[in-house]
């Protein structure tokens, strides 16, 4: 109430220095008093004033104050516009609707009507409330008095809200309607947008509009965008043939160079090296050792050292760890060296940004980045990775199948254990386990008391194992998950040894698979589940080759990502080394989107549905001092 006494007081001294401001102006001191409509006007006016200084809140103060003084519809709805407008500039678009709620029902003039709908679907769109700012949008444009330009402004405005509605085929139809009302360049305007909204939209959707396009400019911009929807698919030869077409028609204006210009991209393209890879890693920096074991499985899973080849030529290009770096590379890899399809990037943001130049460009691009979702980039991009969701369907479907039914969680505060502890709460319902608790610790500590404690339920204060009275830990699990690394299980096993919490099935990622591990006291790790794709002591003859080669030339063994850009190598080169191999990209693509049954480093490779490059994992205990398969 206080506020509001405030708020209405500085209203009225934002009133005074309005009328201050029209009775400076008057001729005598006898000039007769300010009428309301003058102070209304007054303050509206430095309203405006204020708004085009962006001095928003005093704008809004202003308009206010001629709201609480209007004597007229007309004018109590000017000062409710203008107070929405400021409020839409402060970035508050309810409170922009709620100022729009004050217009007068009847009296307002039809261009204030109209100015109001504008504010309103302005403040619908900030709250990404596009469906009703697209029928605000609507209404307005049924309107017969709006003037040329503002009808295209307005067709403009609607069919961006119907598209970021999800009505982009409504937004195609609208455009096409209206160009019959525009020539010149507010017609190029629309169709320029047309094209937009069409390259968005599946080619097969398109067919429809041209029949329904009303001039040679509608017609070409629907071409234009499936064009590029088109070539955005890989379908090359259809986009360049109706590029043609666009070219042929004197009446496309401004869309038939954009045509020309695009068919010379596409045929660029098609220029392509059939016995050319490319491979982008980060060899320079701090990450450039971990770049240089991923170039060296790359180079011997193609055979281009190592003497299992066929006459593969590989180009290299260092991402330098950066997104900018990694699409550049890709962009010059294919422009400049012609190649047919490209090995990399490894870490997640350089993957992202060269998956996109990758399917911009319809090159194929086998990515080793573990990065959930990399493949719906585009159909040019695949994936050669131990995702964090398969080993953990490995290690819940393993503990499920072996009666286990509620788990718990301990885990670092960091993203790695959120993301597991979080595809755990959702995996595991659906594998029949039931997620009982989770804590996590800071990933820096040394002392987990605290967290062990209130894992199993222990009381604050010291404990004492086997001690008379003491309190006992309240195990209500089967197996606990901890995703982390051998030097954090170093400091965490032997603590919750201390606390008698030693019953649990333990239940680990592929960090675990470090013969770091192996050094801590096996009584700790009886009976863990440890999920990998890539085990060095297989007996697998292409493992022990991937192996000896790999460790005569960088002095050390394998990794699992060094096998999995192995494996991804190994699968290029299969392919382009087989009796018959592809010789464009596209043809490299549903080569490799139909690979199945390639023995690998990690197994036997397949590609999925989602163009990953699959392998079944495996799983492993400790025992013996080593590690050990277990039976699936």
């Amino acid at each position: 109430m206080r506020n509001m006494r405030k708020s209405r007081a500085w209203v009225w001294v934002v009133a005074g220095i309005a009328l201050a401001l029209v009775a400076s102006c008057a001729p005598t001191p006898t000039a007769p008093p300010v009428s309301p409509a003058a102070q209304t006007r007054a303050l509206i006016a430095l309203g405006a004033q204020r708004q085009a200084q962006g001095w928003y809140e005093g704008a809004a103060d202003a308009y206010r104050a001629a709201l609480a003084t209007a004597p007229t519809p007309a004018a109590k709805a000017e000062a409710a516009v203008g107070l929405a407008r400021a409020m839409l500039a402060l970035g508050a678009p309810e409170r922009a609707l709620k100022a729009l709620r004050q217009l007068p029902a009847k009296g307002v003039p039809a261009p204030l009507v109209g100015q109001a709908w504008v504010v309103r679907a302005q403040a619908l769109k900030a709250l990404g409330r596009h469906a009703q700012a697209a029928e605000v949008l609507k209404r307005l444009l049924d309107r017969t008095t709006i003037s040329p330009p503002q009808r295209l402004k307005l067709v403009k405005q609607l069919a961006e809200e119907l598209a970021l509605a999800g009505r982009r085929l409504k937004a195609i139809e609208l455009i096409l309607v209206e160009l019959r009302q525009f020539k010149g360049p507010q017609a190029q305007a629309l169709a320029r947008q047309l094209v937009e909204l069409a390259s968005q939209a599946q080619p097969q959707q398109l067919a429809p509009f041209l029949q329904q396009a009303p001039t040679a400019l509608a017609r070409a911009a629907v071409m234009l965008g499936m064009a590029k929807a088109l070539a955005h698919q890989g379908q090359t030869d259809q986009a360049l043939e109706l590029l043609a077409r666009i070219e042929a028609q004197a009446e496309a204006g401004a869309l038939a160079a954009q045509a020309r210009a695009m068919a010379q991209e596409l045929k660029a393209r098609r220029q392509t090296n059939p016995r050319a890879v490319g491979v982008i890693l980060p060899l320079s920096g701090r990450y450039g050792p971990y770049g240089s074991g991923l170039l060296g499985a790359v180079e011997l899973g193609l055979g281009v050292v190592g003497g299992h080849g066929c006459g593969l030529e590989l180009f290299i290009a260092d991402s330098k760890a950066s997104p900018q770096e990694a699409a550049r590379a890709v962009e010059k890899l294919v422009k400049q060296k012609d190649v047919v399809g490209i090995i990399g990037p490894v870490m997640a943001a350089p993957a992202l940004a060269a998956a996109r130049k990758a399917q911009e460009l319809g090159v194929v691009m086998v990515a080793l980045a573990q990065v959930p979702g990399l493949t719906e980039a585009g159909q040019f991009v695949f994936q050669s990775s131990l995702t964090p969701r398969e080993q953990l369907l490995a290690v819940l479907g393993k503990a499920a199948g072996e009666g286990l039914k509620r788990v718990a969680a301990l885990a670092p505060d960091n993203s790695y254990g959120r993301g597991f502890v979080s595809l755990l709460r959702r995996l595991a319902p659906q594998m029949g386990l039931e997620v009982v608790r989770v804590v996590f610790y800071q990933p820096t500590q040394t002392d987990f008391s605290e967290q062990i404690r209130k894992l199993v339920h222990l009381p604050p204060g010291s404990y004492k194992p086997g001690a008379k009275g003491a309190p006992k830990p309240v195990i209500d699990f089967d197996a606990l998950f901890i995703p982390d690394g051998p030097a954090r299980l170093a400091m965490v096993l032997p603590q919750l040894a201390y606390y008698d919490v030693v019953t649990p099935r333990l239940l680990g990622t592929s960090l675990w698979h470090d013969k770091a591990l192996l050094n801590l006291p096996e009584r700790f790790l009886a009976g863990c589940i440890i999920p990998d794709t890539f085990d060095p002591d297989s007996p697998s003859p292409i493992v022990q080759r991937f192996v000896q080669e790999f460790s005569k030339a960088m002095g050390r063994a394998p990794n699992r990502l060094e096998a999995h850009a192995f494996d991804a190598a190994l699968a290029l080169k299969s392919l382009l080394c087989s009796p018959n191999p592809p010789s464009t990209r596209r043809q490299l693509r549903e080569a490799l989107a139909g690979l199945s049954g390639l023995e690998g480093s990690c197994g036997v490779i397949s590609v999925d549905g989602m163009r990953q490059l699959r392998v079944r994992v495996k799983l492993l205990t400790v025992e013996n001092g080593r590690f050990r398969p277990i039976e699936q």
